[in-house]
């Protein structure tokens, strides 16, 4: 089965942020559930991006991909990676300062995004509502 473009790059985003952590911790993170492939290629095979702005669509993706839940674990982190490539490609700065320079601050501004979109994660059984407020989570950040 041939999977999407996008589909194609999100996993090599997932291998890429496998092999950072392996090599700052010495280990792969550990698996905590199924890695889902062709949920994830069905997600991009269905995305909606027809009448959305660039802000509206990136943070669709970046929303879904992280409510979908299809990676076996570093869910957050591979969609970050995942985003700022398809903004760059886009000409699109994202982070708006330079995270080289500012590798602290880019840091702390993805673990606190990190830190609210796991709190909202944590209420998919109680709150129905919980997708939307993940969006517009994102969407802030």
């Amino acid at each position: 089965m041939a999977f999407d473009e996008l589909t194609e790059l999100y996993l090599n985003c997932h291998e890429a942020v496998r092999e950072i952590i392996k090599e700052n911790t010495g280990e792969y993170p550990k698996d905590y559930k199924k890695y889902e492939k062709n949920r994830i290629d069905k997600f991009f095979k269905n995305l909606p991006y027809k009448g959305k702005n660039i802000l509206e669509f990136t943070s669709i993706l970046m929303s879904e991909l992280i409510v979908t839940h299809g990676l076996s674990n570093t869910n957050h982190r591979t969609t970050i990676l995942f985003i700022s490539i398809v903004l760059r490609e886009l000409r699109i700065s994202f982070p708006d300062y330079n995270s080289s320079i500012e590798k602290e601050r880019w840091i702390d501004d993805c673990n606190r995004f990190i830190r609210g979109s796991k709190k909202i994660l944590s209420t998919r059984k109680t709150d129905k509502n919980y997708g939307s407020k993940h969006l517009e989570w994102t969407k802030k950040w």
